[in-house]
């Protein structure tokens, strides 16, 4: 394949053809960014408010922890001197800026009758909310859970 050359006049006219296709600088843009041939003027983003975050913060950096204020006494169902296997159960969450928790789910653990009781006492549980900048916000909420009961054990204790 042959190589194409340019002129000074070919450069010329090539340069004016693709200067003449370019958008117009824009007012916002800065004088030596203008002159630029592929010059696009900087998209700005609006300032995010901390009070009304898209989707809950993690804790971490600026961002404090929930303090535990308030929970309900555990309640176990059946008769907790059977025998159990005992396991793990790992719930999220949101504890929002009011201190309450909510969307609790269960991540790991069998979906029995003491994990439905542990996600009914958590979900009832109260904090002071996590601060931002002052100000409180809606954060992530993880616990893990050991020795929960799991299933019942077959035979003598």
């Amino acid at each position: 394949m042959g190589s194409v050359q340019f002129t000074r006049v070919g450069w010329a006219i090539f340069l004016g053809v693709v200067l003449a296709r370019s958008p117009a600088p824009a007012a916002d843009m800065p004088k030596e960014m203008q002159d630029h041939p592929n010059a696009q003027p900087k998209a700005t983003k609006p300032a995010m408010d901390p009070s009304e975050p898209l989707r809950p913060m993690r804790v971490g950096g600026e961002v404090s922890a929930p303090k535990l204020v308030w929970r309900p006494k555990r309640r176990w169902p059946d008769n907790p001197t059977q025998c159990y296997q005992l396991g793990v159960a790992a719930f999220e969450g949101v504890v929002d800026r009011k201190g309450s928790v909510r969307e609790l789910r269960l991540v790991k653990g069998p979906d029995n009758e003491f994990t439905r009781a542990l996600r009914e006492e958590m979900a009832q549980q109260k904090f002071e909310p996590a601060l931002y900048r002052g100000k409180p916000v809606d954060v992530r909420y993880h616990v893990t859970i050991n020795h929960i009961p799991v299933k019942k054990v077959k035979g003598s204790c």
